[in-house]
Formats: C-alpha cells, structure tokens, sequence
C-alpha cells in the first residue's frame, strides 16, 4: 500500500490502495479471538451455519481454542473486510467525496470561538447524520448546547485502515464511523442546532467560517 506522508501527520490514501493484510492482520484476529462477548458471536454463528447446539459450542472451550474455529474465524472477518470495502465503494462514496458528519456539545458561544480562534474540528465522524453522537471529551462543563457539523472530504484523506475496521467490527459498526487523519483540511458546509439535522435548524454561519480551511 502506497501512501503520501504530509507535514509528519497526514497520509493521502485511496480506499482501493488498502490491502486485506493492511487491516486483518494477527493482531485484529487476536482482537477478536480475546473478547469473549465478541468470540460468543461467532460461536453463535458457527452454531447455526453447522446446525449445532450453540450453549454447548459457547461451553466448549477446546473447541474455542481449535485451528478449525480460529481459521472460521479468520474466513468470517475477511469475508467482512470485502463486504465492508464494496460497501463504501458502491453505495456511500460519491465521485471521489463523502459528506460527513460531527455531531458536538458545545458552550453557547463556541461559534464565536469558531470564527476567531478555532481551528480544530476533530477526527471522528459519521458518514450518517442519524446515527452520529457527540463525542464528549473529558471536561464538558458549561457544554450545553447540542450542534451537527456537516463537511465533505476527498477519498484519499480519509484513515482507510481504521474507518474499515471500526466499520467491520461487530460491536461498532453501527456506529458507521469515518476516521480522519490528523491534520486533515477541513471546510464547513453546514451547522445544525438541535439534535438532528432532518428536525434541526441551519444556524447561520458568517463568510469567516465558510471560507475557513479547519483541521482535523
């Protein structure tokens, strides 16, 4: 996999440049395999593809620990990988964009702060509206006010590797998470108030913000 290093933080990388080796590797399987929450997952469906009893495969410890559960196991995440890279390919891509969203708690003069002095909007985004969240960080005293941000960003700047594992991983993909590399160049289309951007309401946003390049 080919990648372009930038003022020592961002990497330009397109999705079709990321490799299964990139991102199924030892460590990920290992990942897997040492959640127990996650590892009862798969023996539930190791149960039902091979009609056996799941409470007594979920009780087999031998058998959790067998080369033929492990490679199953291996198969079942690289089966993922492909399904969540046509996925993104396919159907959320758009040309060579996706538009993406940052759901925040903020205080009620952040936008001001925005304008004059902010630069930073973060890695961690969704590429659907309905299911971003707002990420809280540790101190969120005084952070009353809930905002969407919407932005738009090439292909090549997004973090290919993490955003497919977060994406194939069956405890977060529901989450449809997009992972920013730091540095990223960033442009604000949009900002919502309230609580979604269907039921929200725009906020007006000055030419400052608009015209602004913000970082990830």
């Amino acid at each position: 996999m080919k990648a372009k290093t930038v003022n020592n933080f961002l990497f330009e990388m397109a999705i079709e440049a990321v490799d299964i080796k990139d991102v199924v590797t030892k460590d990920l399987i290992n990942q897997y395999l040492g959640d127990d929450f996650v590892l009862d997952l798969f023996c539930y469906s190791f149960s039902n593809e091979n009609n056996l009893d799941y409470t007594k495969l979920q009780e087999d410890e031998e058998f959790k620990q067998s080369k033929e559960f492990r490679n199953w196991v291996i198969y079942e995440i690289e089966c993922k990988f492909h399904e969540t890279r046509d996925k993104f390919k396919y159907e959320i891509i758009d040309g060579n964009e996706i538009t993406i969203w940052r759901k925040m708690k903020v205080e009620k003069n952040w936008l001001k702060h925005l304008e004059k002095q902010g630069n930073r909007l973060g890695i961690y985004w969704s590429w659907d509206p309905d299911v971003a969240e707002p990420h809280w960080g540790y101190d969120i005293k005084g952070k009353e006010k809930e905002i969407m941000i919407e932005s738009s960003i090439g292909i090549e700047y997004i973090n290919w590797i993490e955003t497919l594992r977060v994406n194939m991983h069956p405890l977060y993909e529901d989450e449809k998470e997009i992972r920013l590399f730091k540095n990223t160049p960033l442009k604000i289309i949009a900002i919502y108030d309230q609580n979604s951007y269907e039921n929200g309401v725009e906020m007006k946003i000055s030419s400052q913000i608009k015209n602004k390049i913000f970082k990830a």
